[in-house]
């Protein structure tokens, strides 16, 4: 629960213009970097602002997955991230961030390679620390509802902080809604919404992938 809170005006006239002052500035503190130099730098050069929802969406195996679990590395550096995947296992995303971090191919990781070999050892060294030096969190057993999502959310805030909060993806999520006769398409709609509520309420950025077909629209 939170405690409604109602502005006039004057206030909410005086806060605009002293966010466009910061921003004029160079002094802006809403927005949160990705650590991908082409969106900081031209697609997003105030960062993400708390309270969004970041959608991004693609075709199977066009490496959605993978760019997320880039992003929250790169987030995690400054900010609390934490992953929720109905895509992948524990194992699969911390074996994929060892080798994103380390710079190692995948294949190394899944199936060994040669005790002698230094090089690849040293990276895989120092992509653990890496790791261990960034806030990032895999959560397990989740449930498939925005409202376990949302739960989750919620307590991994109240003890560890959350800033970033990452779900993969909303076609494998189960979409609940109270009026029988919605179809699918709202139902995943009301998802949505629950999950960008959560970005308010929280005051956190949400990013959800979305698979789409060919046609270009979202899978269910």
């Amino acid at each position: 629960s939170h405690e409604e809170q109602v502005h006039d005006g004057v206030s909410l006239a005086n806060e605009v213009l002293a966010d466009v002052q910061k921003r004029f500035d160079g002094h802006a503190d809403d927005g949160m970097k990705t650590g991908f130099s082409v969106l900081d730098s031209d697609v997003l050069p105030n960062g993400i602002e708390r309270g969004q929802l970041v959608v991004i969406a693609g075709r199977t195996s066009m490496g959605k997955s993978a760019f997320a679990n880039t992003l929250a590395l790169n987030m995690a550096r400054d900010y609390s991230v934490l992953t929720v995947s109905y895509e992948m296992t524990k194992k699969q995303l911390s074996r994929r961030s060892a080798a994103t971090l380390g710079r190692i191919p995948q294949r190394f990781l899944q199936v060994g390679f040669n005790e002698n070999d230094d090089d690849t050892w040293e990276r895989l060294t120092v992509a653990m620390d890496e790791m261990s030096k960034r806030r990032y969190n895999i959560a397990e057993r989740v449930g498939r509802t925005s409202l376990s999502v949302a739960s989750v959310a919620r307590k991994h805030q109240r003890v560890h902080g959350l800033d970033v909060l990452v779900v993969d993806h909303l076609g494998l999520m189960r979409h609940e809604t109270d009026r029988k006769s919605d179809n699918t398409a709202s139902a995943i709609g009301e998802t949505t919404r629950q999950l960008k509520q959560l970005a308010i309420d929280l005051d956190i950025v949400v990013v959800v992938l979305v698979q789409i077909n060919r046609a270009g629209a979202g899978e269910v």
